[in-house]
């Protein structure tokens, strides 16, 4: 039965049967199914209970000629005061309106109106329902129907919603339908609960904030138009481990669908104007950077196609491109591409890159400039990134690192699959800056050439850095896996001449003479583990020296451990001397640095020794002042200082040596100490020859470890004299 059929027929009882037949009390109607404005309303229970005799009339609405008549003419049709109960089985509202259940409806006093405006109206109802979109639902409600017409009327409202309250109002008539909804004081926890069923949060994530809802919808039969607003205010959210979080959020959303065909046109649009939202390693600060996004597309089945959108954030960037997306349940980029028209610094330092380096030197830096770019994805993960720099500072604010004009381009590609060997590679990249500075090193204009893929880059070309006079050459650079447990790096280079002095200003050393240069073999960092594969060599104070076995244990850890044997050959003492406040002496020095342990940079083993080289003839001279500093180190200083004040020595500034060593060998904290051979109760430290003739000889067998370094570095500065008891 169709709802144009059954109304008039229950109404034209109460309204004019009703009076004439006071033995009635009421009349029931039981319909299957009731069909309007392609609704369907199954097993429907229609009870009216009109008021015995008709209602007084008032003077002024005496009937008159224009009054209706009965068919037999005999009387006017007047109007009928009466209540209903309506209950039904399902009400289904069709396309995504959903359906409703165990409806019910009463109005203890309904109108039925037959002269002026013919209508039935209840001001006072109630409405009660299942709803599968909303819940339970029940408010207080306004109900019109027009018999002239089959308009139908509703409002509601008191309807619970997120926590607040919802009013509603609809309209039914030979063209269709509309509803329009409002909500007050609802809540983005309420609202989350609501929208569960379309789109869900990881329930680790808490949220707050107050929330308004505006939706209007109208069809013939199904959905045909849907507009919702939604403001957001003073949101907050956050998970347990802090990776996810929001402050202070104030957002506007905007979506309109209209049906197209089997699909429906879509226009989506956000702005956000206040509070910080972190989202792992991305923060983005909305009351600095406003964010405005439009988009328009189409949504089909379970996929919107995306074709126009824009996105804008102030001072950060601007971002155009084309997507498919599935937001059903757990939103899912099916793909997308997009163009960064531009990316603003130093907004996208703060934003994308800080956090991510904060744990390092790079998480304090003043950046500046521009860069731009596409990125495309697949499958809700990046598939391509293609960026151009343009022209970038960037500064440690402690003045640790530094570059100018950083400029480049960055070519980008996931990793290959084993099915993928014939997938093509990344184009090259290459970056270039026209100066930079790191740790006091400094130097000029630079050019890297590589490959970026997956979770790895390589070298394609090799480089040269210049550092103050002199520059490292690197043959080989490659890294996977980084920024995971599993990275491994390998290297290979050279350092061109670069000379000492500079390189101890730099780190604040003392003055050192000479260059610095040498190989760099193949070095691999695999499992926290860095090993040399060969040896390396410098050249430093005119000689020579080289490291082997190299390893370095956790070397990004809190407690690195290094192992390594070095051996330092031809070495002139003049030029190691002239460094340190230890007087003059001259030849030359050969060391073995043997089984060398450090843990957290400091030594824990080795077997040390210095000694003059087998075979050398050149010139053996020492001065006074180092016969009582390596006396001192011996443990018989006061005497030969004593020695030296005293009698023809206190003649002589310099004497002649034949050779001279010294040997420790720490084991936990104690250097036991030999010289070039033994003398008696100890050691000789120098041999002298000639006149006048001095020998230095040692006699402390055990040296405190922590104690000798702590004078030895007091005698470097020239700050005391070394006595080791």
């Amino acid at each position: 039965m169709r709802w144009s059929a059954l109304l008039p027929c229950a109404l034209l009882w109460c309204g004019w049967c009703a009076p004439q037949a006071k033995a009635a009390d009421a009349l029931v109607l039981e319909v299957r199914e009731v069909r309007v404005s392609g609704m369907f309303m199954r097993d429907m229970r229609l009870r009216l209970t009109p008021e015995l005799g008709p209602p007084a009339v008032p003077a002024s609405a005496a009937p008159t000629s224009a009054a209706p008549l009965s068919a037999a003419g005999a009387a006017p049709v007047l109007d009928a005061t009466f209540s209903v109960s309506a209950s039904a089985a399902s009400l289904s509202l069709g396309g995504a309106l959903g359906s409703l259940t165990q409806l019910h409806f009463d109005c203890s006093r309904a109108l039925q109106r037959q002269r002026a405006e013919p209508s039935f109206a209840c001001h006072d109802g109630h409405l009660r329902a299942n709803s599968g979109i909303a819940g339970e639902l029940q408010m207080n409600s306004d109900l019109q129907w027009r018999s002239d017409s089959g308009k139908l009327t509703f409002s509601g409202k008191g309807q619970k919603f997120a926590g607040g309250t919802l009013a509603v109002a609809a309209v039914s008539d030979a063209k269709g339908w509309q509803l329009q909804a409002n909500s007050e004081g609802a809540s983005v926890a309420g609202l989350r609960k609501f929208a569960a069923p379309w789109l869900s949060l990881p329930a680790s994530i808490e949220s707050g904030g107050s929330a308004r809802l505006s939706l209007g919808l109208s069809g013939r039969s199904a959905l045909d138009d849907a507009t919702a607003q939604l403001q957001l205010t003073g949101v907050s959210f956050g998970n347990t481990d802090a990776t996810v979080a929001g402050e202070h959020l104030r957002s506007q959303l905007l979506a309109v669908l209209h049906r197209a065909g089997e699909g429906y046109d879509v226009r989506l649009a956000m702005s956000s104007d206040s509070g910080q939202a972190l989202a792992g390693p991305v923060l983005l600060d909305f009351t600095a950077n406003p964010q405005q996004l439009s988009a328009s597309g189409r949504w089909q089945g379970e996929e919107v196609t995306l074709g126009d959108i824009h996105l804008a954030q102030r001072d950060l960037l601007r971002v155009s491109g084309q997507a498919v997306l599935r937001p059903a349940g757990k939103p899912y980029l099916k793909s997308g591409r997009f163009l960064i028209e531009e990316l603003s610094f130093p907004a996208a330092y703060s934003s994308f890159l800080q956090i991510a380096l904060a744990a390092g030197d790079f998480g304090t830096l003043t950046t500046a400039g521009r860069a731009h770019g596409k990125a495309e994805f697949a499958n809700d993960s990046v598939s391509a990134l293609d960026m151009i720099v343009d022209g970038v500072d960037i500064k440690e604010q402690k003045g640790k690192f530094a570059m100018q004009q950083l400029r480049g381009e960055l070519h980008w590609l996931p990793a290959q699959t084993p099915a993928q060997t014939l997938a093509p590679l990344p184009a090259p990249s290459w970056l270039t800056w026209q100066s930079g500075s790191a740790y006091g090193l400094s130097g000029g204009a630079t050019r890297l050439d590589f490959r970026a893929q997956g979770l790895g880059f390589e070298l394609t070309k090799p480089a040269r850095v210049p550092v103050f006079d002199g520059a490292l050459r690197i043959d080989k650079l490659a890294a996977q896996e980084l920024a995971t447990s599993k990275v491994t790096m390998q290297f290979a280079g050279e350092i061109e001449p670069i000379s000492m002095p500079r390189l101890a200003k730099a780190f604040g050393w003392p003055d050192l003479a000479g260059q610095l240069a040498g190989k760099i073999p193949r070095v691999e960092y695999r499992d926290k583990l860095l090993t040399f594969t060969g040896d390396v060599e410098a050249s430093v104070f005119d000689g020579r020296v080289t490291g082997s076995k190299l390893r370095l244990k956790d070397p990004l850890g809190p407690w690195p451990r290094l192992y390594a044997d070095v051996r330092a050959r031809d070495l002139d003492l003049a030029l190691v001397t002239s460094t340190f406040s230890i007087g003059s002496i001259s030849g030359r020095l050969e060391a073995d640095i043997l089984g060398l342990e450090l843990f957290n940079w400091s030594p824990v083993t080795f077997d040390a020794a210095l000694r003059t080289p087998p075979g050398d003839r050149g010139r053996h001279r020492i001065s006074a002042k180092a016969v009582g500093d390596l006396s001192n180190i011996g443990g018989g200083g006061g005497g030969v200082v004593k020695a030296l004040q005293s009698g023809a020595f206190k003649l002589f500034d310099e004497y002649d040596y034949a050779r001279l060593g010294l040997r420790c060998k720490l084991d936990n904290e104690v250097c036991l100490m030999s010289g070039v051979e033994p003398a008696g109760v100890g050691y000789y430290i120098l041999q002298g020859k000639g006149l006048p003739h001095i020998d230095i000889v040692g006699n402390a067998g055990r040296v405190n470890w922590p104690q000798l370094v702590a004078q030895i570095g007091t005698q470097m500065r020239g700050e005391g004299k070394l006595r080791i008891n």
